[in-house]
């Protein structure tokens, strides 16, 4: 996606600064990263910091510039046509600064991201950059060109009070296996594992107790209730959790990898497991199956598997394909669009 990245002075300065120039490139970098970082994190369900090659996808570059009027893109996806999360990043940060200079602030963050480490990083960066338009003198253009969006900055004493009266406990789910220890004070605790990690869960009472007992052992498990992450934005615990219940399928609406994502009309459907210390990501209609011993190196290799197969057989003419090999072409344009065929 191409959009254009304006610094113009204020009324009654003559110039822009340069450092400041710098700095409101640097903190729309960041931005962008972090809205991008959002994205695929809740489109894969990925439980701990988004892979670099994901990652890698929101960086900016710059095409061309003239004076303070930079020309900018995102990197160029091997995958087209089917939609494109880094546009969707740009959408995204583009709605958020016409919000925020509209006087929309914890508020709208809130309505729109739900994790609290996204939330206040995201406020953070806008914090930063409204300081630095504010004492370079100078306003932020930015967009394409039939719609740019202006922002002269937010009230930073607002978001600064919002990042710290953020709440870091939110009700939401997550996955993993359920261990049970019995202490010493014959007190009962439960911790969720996903390979990488394991939180505290602190269930309701004790019909959710008793569900859970019978989801020990290796059991794929969801669990809900308030989800309380650490400052670094690590889920730390969850709290007041409910019935778990097991986790058998799982289906995606977007399938992202390094290269490129495709939108999908029909979810895509893995199946999961757990088997030697591993996840397992599985689907008999495409022939995938991955296992690792982590949650988010599963689910993002099950996601690199989808996409190397749609690279490999739907993105191209489908010739010279044999059986089994033309099956799985069928159902990956099965799962797009008609319109996208």
């Amino acid at each position: 996606m191409q959009f254009n990245i304006n610094i113009v002075p204020d009324e009654g300065c003559a110039r822009v600064p340069l450092s400041a120039a710098g700095n409101i490139m640097v903190g729309i970098q960041s931005l962008y990263s972090r809205i991008g970082g959002y994205i695929v994190a809740k489109e894969l369900r990925i439980q701990g910091d988004v892979p670099p090659a994901l990652d890698e996808r929101f960086k900016l570059y710059l095409d061309s510039s003239g004076g303070i009027t930079i020309s900018s893109s995102s990197k160029v996806p091997g995958v087209t046509g089917h939609g494109s999360v880094t546009d969707d990043a740009l959408s995204m940060m583009g709605s958020l600064l016409e919000a925020a200079g509209s006087g929309a602030g914890g508020y709208w963050i809130d309505d729109n991201y739900s994790t609290p480490h996204h939330r206040t990083a995201i406020a953070g960066d806008l914090m930063r950059i409204s300081e630095t338009l504010r004492s370079g003198g100078c306003t932020l253009v930015f967009g394409e060109e039939d719609r740019p969006v202006r922002f002269s900055g937010s009230d930073t004493d607002r978001l600064r009070r919002y990042i710290k009266d953020c709440s870091r406990t939110v009700p939401g789910a997550t996955s993993g296996i359920l261990e049970r220890t019995d202490t010493r004070s014959k007190k009962t605790m439960y911790h969720l594992g996903n390979g990488s990690g394991r939180v505290r869960v602190v269930f309701s009472g004790n019909r959710a107790e008793r569900a859970a007992d019978g989801l020990l052992g290796n059991v794929p498990a969801v669990v809900s209730g308030m989800l309380a992450y650490s400052g670094d934005g690590r889920l730390a615990e969850i709290k007041d959790a409910e019935e778990p219940s097991r986790l058998e399928t799982m289906k995606f609406r977007r399938m992202i990898g390094p290269n490129g994502d495709v939108r999908l009309s029909v979810p895509a459907v893995a199946e999961i497991s757990y088997v030697r210390d591993g996840w397992r990501f599985s689907s008999g209609a495409l022939g995938i199956s991955v296992t690792k011993k982590d949650w988010d190196s599963a689910v993002t290799a099950f996601h690199d598997y989808f996409m190397f197969l749609w690279e490999t057989y739907a993105a191209a003419a489908g010739e010279g394909l044999g059986d089994e090999e033309k099956e799985v072409r069928s159902e990956l344009l099965r799962l797009v669009s008609a319109e996208d065929v």
